[in-house]
């Protein structure tokens, strides 16, 4: 569905760079003052990183297409073109994850969790997003890059069931129209009005051994 050009990129660009805005705003007490290294999955354009890195943190990203991941190459060093799951990083190497409407595309959530587990340090901390509710007609919702979808029940017990305990998660609107940008999509997409919108929420991994 997606068309990408330069000003495409341009306008994702500033759009994750408001949603970063947004969430540091969000969750700025849970996440703390000190320095911390973070890894997006999927990080797209790359403005979601930009902005946790200008407010100090070191930041990695991993992103599986190279047009997002070439454009942004002029605003993050350290990124990876590939998979998360086809990619392995340091363990007990990051504080903060950010999946930010990445676990309904990637192929294998079990596996992804996995590895986000073994990377991740004692008590670091999941910002996440998911679907949630349809910005527009099931058609385009369903569509081929989205394997699954989420509930508020449903992700919770996912990410609880592989050592993550929720600090915060709910639907938000207003985060919602961070992310609906008509430019980006086809013109015969037809977004209609929903009064939930997408989930995002942030998880502390739990102190304990989980057996896969």
């Amino acid at each position: 569905n997606l068309k990408i050009n330069k000003t495409i990129l341009k306008n994702n660009y500033n759009i994750s760079f408001k949603r970063g805005q947004f969430i540091f705003e969000k969750y700025n007490k849970l996440i703390g003052k000190k320095r911390m290294r973070i890894l997006d999955l999927g990080s797209g354009t790359g403005g979601l990183l930009k902005f946790f890195e200008k407010k100090g943190h070191e930041v990695y990203g991993i992103e599986p297409n190279f047009k997002y991941y070439k454009y942004s190459k002029n605003y993050i060093k350290n990124l990876i073109n590939k998979n998360f799951e086809d990619y392995r990083y340091p363990s007990n190497f990051f504080d903060i994850i950010l999946i930010i409407g990445t676990l309904e595309h990637v192929n294998n959530p079990i596996k992804t969790l996995k590895e986000v587990n073994r990377i991740t340090k004692k008590n670091s901390i999941m910002i996440v997003d998911a679907k949630g509710y349809p910005n527009d007609i099931l058609n385009n919702y369903f569509n081929f890059n989205h394997h699954r979808c989420f509930t508020i029940k449903t992700l919770n017990y996912f990410l609880n069931n592989y050592n993550w305990k929720k600090m915060h998660l709910d639907y938000s609107l207003e985060y919602t129209k961070l992310k609906l940008d008509k430019k980006i999509y086809s013109k015969e997409r037809k977004h209609k009005k929903n009064k939930k919108g997408n989930i995002i929420g942030i998880f502390k991994k739990l102190d304990k051994k989980i057996k896969y």
